[in-house]
């Protein structure tokens, strides 16, 4: 970025220009090294890419079709009071957010999540009950959907793992 600055006094006034210009440059050669290090450095990391790809896929088509219902009963306290009644708020607030989560990624998601602080004595229980919906279709399919993507890589001729 420049600029110019002009200050002028005609006639007793004061007249100030300032004019302010911004240079862009662009370095096309330099842009292009970056991108083929880039896609250099994917090419070696590809082995790891695929496994996390894989298991993307997967998850991504079943956690779609899964319903969720989750109670749980958590009794807490710490030695101090104030300490306790953090650990309570800050549990809360995470619970909250983390229930929009859940409500994005799963079919259907009801939790139903109470907190008991003790603020006398010093405990951590929990009491956790999951129950995890999922037809029997949807898990054949997912099957089915990864089949044929394995496939299709080893047609190229592709490894998916090491293994020895």
């Amino acid at each position: 970025m420049s600029s110019i600055i002009k200050i002028q006094l005609i006639n007793s006034k004061l007249i100030i220009k300032i004019i302010v210009f911004y240079v862009i440059k662009i370095k096309l050669l330099e842009k292009n090294i970056r991108e083929k290090s880039v896609k250099k450095a994917n090419k070696r990391k590809g082995e790891s890419f695929k496994i996390i790809e894989f298991i993307r896929l997967i998850l991504g088509n079943v956690l779609k079709k899964l319903e969720v219902n989750l109670k749980a009963s958590i009794t807490l306290g710490l030695k101090e009071p104030y300490y306790t009644a953090l650990l309570y708020g800050g549990l809360n607030s995470t619970l909250g957010c983390l229930n929009v989560v859940f409500n994005n990624i799963f079919k259907k998601y009801f939790s139903q999540i109470s907190i008991n602080p003790n603020f006398v004595r010093e405990i951590f229980e929990v009491e956790l009950n999951l129950l995890l919906k999922i037809r029997n279709f949807d898990l054949i399919k997912a099957f089915i959907v990864f089949l044929i993507n394995y496939i299709k890589l080893k047609g190229k001729g592709e490894k998916l793992w090491n293994i020895q």
